[in-house]
């Protein structure tokens, strides 16, 4: 703890913290059990669940295939699964609740280091807001699916990659992505954010190295994954890009108000434009390199599934809360002149 600080100043810091932390819990608790019990976890999809967990767990193929369950390529996302399983043979607690567990966790941990990220490039108080926000958009994560109990863990996986790479930290981003592929591939795109915000004509071969290696050690682990648990995907069923971008063209007429996507992003989009005379090096970096992978979720996968995309979100928030950092503090200018 500073020694410059005040106790009065200590003791409102621990206050906020408290407040926050509470705040986060509260929002986590809040989707886990009344957003979550009516849709991913409601009785009726439990034993389709179970059966699923014990599919991935022994790498069995499902009735009617992968894609039937809309599970091309998950049976190397083993991080979840193998945890849920450890904890349900050591403690003898239901699988199920046990997933509920983890996503309630993991919520609120990400929601918790969240703040601290958003903090380290903007005040409090929009940082709270960029918390808010994600509690705002989190029911949409609910829609359109039913077993993917890899994505509150492996969202988390990602704010720890971005933070890592702020903190220009390669050695640990090294190793979250190479933990991170276990628990969802997404993962591996990250690194591309590293090149991004470091490289320059000075040091371009030593980032261009780094990126490289960090890419390769995610790829091979991926590749030892699909050796070790073969048949994961169908691949006589597989959507051509042709066929996604049809897909969710479709979609996007059947759901004209109400796509998660126009809920979602409409926002962060606007405010980023605020954000841009900032000529912050990395919230730009990572909000055009979240664009580019929404871009390509657009087009290559299932995009009214925002769950998969809350990884993205985290690259667009920094240069929009820039953004409303400025406006605020514009606005703040505006009433200290109009003072008499």
């Amino acid at each position: 703890m500073n020694k410059d600080i005040s106790p009065q100043e200590q003791w409102q810091r621990w206050f906020l913290i408290s407040v926050l932390a509470f705040m986060c819990l509260a929002i986590a608790i809040t989707n886990t059990y009344y957003v979550g019990d009516a849709t991913i976890y409601r009785e009726d999809k439990q034993a389709e669940n179970r059966a699923f967990h014990n599919n991935l767990l022994y790498n069995q193929l499902p009735e009617g295939g992968w894609e039937a369950h809309g599970a091309n390529g998950t049976n190397c996302r083993i991080f979840a699964i193998y945890l849920a399983e450890t904890v349900h043979r050591y403690s003898g607690v239901d699988i199920l609740r046990i997933y509920r567990s983890m996503d309630l966790i993991f919520i609120a941990l990400t929601l918790f280091l969240s703040f601290f990220f958003f903090r380290s490039l903007v005040t409090t108080s929009t940082a709270i807001i960029g918390i808010l926000y994600l509690g705002w958009i989190l029911p949409l994560t609910y829609a359109f699916h039913v077993f993917h109990p890899w994505d509150r863990i492996g969202w988390f996986a990602w704010l720890l990659a971005i933070f890592a790479i702020r903190k220009d930290k390669p050695y640990l981003l090294a190793i979250i992505v190479v933990l991170g592929v276990t628990i969802k591939m997404d993962l591996l795109a990250v690194a591309g954010l590293y090149f991004l915000v470091y490289l320059n004509r000075t040091n371009w071969k030593r980032v261009t190295l780094t990126t490289a290696v960090i890419s390769l050690m995610g790829i091979a682990t991926l590749a030892f994954l699909s050796h070790c648990l073969p048949g994961g995907v169908d691949t006589d069923r597989v959507f051509t890009l042709i066929g996604w971008m049809k897909n969710n063209y479709w979609v996007l007429c059947k759901h004209p108000i109400d796509h998660p996507a126009f809920l979602a992003f409409p926002t962060i989009f606007c405010v980023a434009l605020m954000g841009l005379r900032s000529r912050n090096r990395f919230a730009i970096a990572s909000f055009s390199y979240g664009l580019f992978l929404l871009s390509y979720i657009a087009k290559s996968n299932n995009f009214i599934e925002i769950r998969a995309q809350m990884g993205f979100v985290l690259l667009l928030l920094p240069l929009a809360l820039i953004g409303l950092d400025r406006i605020f503090q514009a606005e703040h200018g505006l009433q200290e002149g109009a003072q008499p």
